[in-house]
């Protein structure tokens, strides 16, 4: 198979990935297809500029004189390389179940702050969501405890003392729990990494996303990923 062959290959299966995930009746262009999906598709989006690039390509190869039935335009085998690797992203995209599923260390509102703080210290955890009744409502961290036990030394808020302090005497004090998101296991890698992007620059940056079997927050949480450890893995996993 020759380079050109191996363009349209994988731009065909570009192409038919594209026309399932559409739910229309009437043909669309490919670069509608491209345009429309990169509105709600984090994968789509990541490649918009590209895939039009190969819309032009494939159009410039398809339309080209052709030698013993073969087209004479032939793509430079890096350009063949790159659609390539977008079609199996697209096609088969990393999932975070395949990598950041393990056992999560939840915390409850009643639990004791200092055994929460000595066990993330003894464990190397630097967040664990919070469940009330089998709901996830937060997410704690380091940061979290510091800004509380803050105000207990400015004395603006009247807490219980520190080793009878439970979690719930902390979360009403502080106000952002909306630090994390749930996603579900199949969740491939890049709506996992726009979770985070999407946040900075708000007043509730994602620090955590909660790993569930389908995304809600009545479930038991399966695995975390967390900013400031894990992103840079599936940023350098996108990249390949």
């Amino acid at each position: 198979m020759n380079q050109a062959e191996r363009f349209i290959q994988a731009f065909n299966q570009i192409e038919n990935h594209l026309r399932r995930n559409k739910d229309s009746k009437t043909y669309l262009s490919f670069f509608t297809m491209v345009d429309d999906a990169s509105y709600q598709d984090p994968m789509i989006r990541q490649y918009r500029d590209e895939l039009r690039l190969f819309g032009n390509l494939r159009n410039a190869i398809i339309h080209s004189e052709r030698k013993e039935g073969r087209p004479v335009a032939d793509p430079r085998e890096d350009v063949v390389r790159e659609i390539e690797k977008i079609a199996k992203m697209l096609l088969e995209p990393p999932l975070v179940s395949e990598y950041f599923l393990s056992p999560v260390f939840s915390i409850t509102p009643e639990d004791k702050v200092l055994d929460v703080l000595q066990t993330m210290i003894e464990k190397d955890y630097s967040q664990a969501p919070i469940l009330k009744e089998d709901f996830i409502i937060g997410l704690m961290d380091f940061e979290a405890i510091a800004r509380w036990v803050g105000a207990i030394h400015q004395e603006e808020i009247v807490t219980p003392d520190l080793e009878s302090s439970t979690i719930a005497n902390l979360l009403g004090s502080i106000s952002r729990l909306k630090n994390f998101r749930v996603i579900k296991k199949d969740t491939d890698f890049v709506t996992a990494r726009e979770c985070f992007v999407d946040s900075l620059g708000t007043p509730n940056i994602v620090i955590a996303l909660i790993i569930t079997e389908n995304g809600r927050r009545d479930e038991s949480p399966i695995g975390i990923i967390t900013l400031s450890e894990d992103l840079e893995k599936i940023i350098g996993e996108l990249r390949k």
